[in-house]
């Protein structure tokens, strides 16, 4: 569930349809800058109720990256 609301979110920031996004698919290609960084993290954490660290998110890199830290620990959808 969580990492449809991560797709579905990226989608809608990066203007490209969900079946284009791969897990190897960088943020910075998808043309999310800092603010664009910003807004994903705000409409995540509206979504799923769960805040993205700034530090943890300045990390990721692809969108696996971001599905693996938003994803609780231990869940499998």
């Amino acid at each position: 569930m969580t990492a449809k609301v991560v797709r579905t979110v990226l989608a809608q920031i990066s203007g490209r349809p969900i079946a284009d996004l791969s897990d190897a698919d960088r943020l910075v290609d998808l043309g999310l800058d800092s603010l664009g960084r910003l807004t994903l993290a705000v409409l995540i954490e509206e979504k799923t109720g769960r805040p993205l660290p700034d530090d943890a998110l300045l990390r990721v890199r692809t969108l696996a990256d971001l599905e693996q830290l938003v994803e609780p620990a231990g869940a499998n959808s």
